[in-house]
C-alpha cells in the first residue's frame, strides 16, 4: 500500500471519522473506486474499506469474527467492493501471521 511504519502509526491513532475522510480522498483518486452507492448511508463499521484498513493495520480475532458476520450477512456489492480493493487477499495474508505466531 506504500505506507511506512511512521504513518501506519499515525494513522491507528487518528479517530475513525478522520480515516474515514481519508479513505473517501483516496477513493476519488481511483480510477475505478468502488460502487458509491454503495456507501451511501452506511456507517464507517460497515464498509469494505473500513475492514481492509483495520487488515492492514492490525488484525484482531474479534475483527475477523465481525468480519465473518459482515460477509455472511451483506449483499453481493458490499462482497464485490471487498474483492475488488483485495480484501479476500488481506484476509488469508492476515489468516497466516495469526497461523504463524507462537502462542
Amino acid at each position: 500500500m506504500g505506507v511506512s511504519e511512521a504513518e501506519k502509526e499515525l494513522m491507528f491513532g487518528m479517530p475513525p471519522e478522520k480515516k474515514w475522510k481519508l479513505i473517501i480522498t483516496e477513493e476519488g483518486k481511483r480510477k475505478d473506486p468502488p460502487k458509491k452507492e454503495a456507501l451511501a448511508g452506511k456507517s464507517i463499521q460497515e464498509t469494505p474499506q473500513y475492514f481492509i484498513e483495520a487488515l492492514n493495520v492490525e488484525p484482531s480475532l474479534k475483527l475477523l469474527a465481525e468480519l465473518r458476520v459482515v460477509i455472511a450477512t451483506k449483499d453481493a456489492v458490499w462482497m464485490e467492493n471487498f474483492l475488488e480493493l483485495n480484501g479476500h487477499r488481506l484476509l488469508l495474508q492476515s489468516l497466516e501471521k495469526s497461523l504463524k505466531k507462537p502462542e
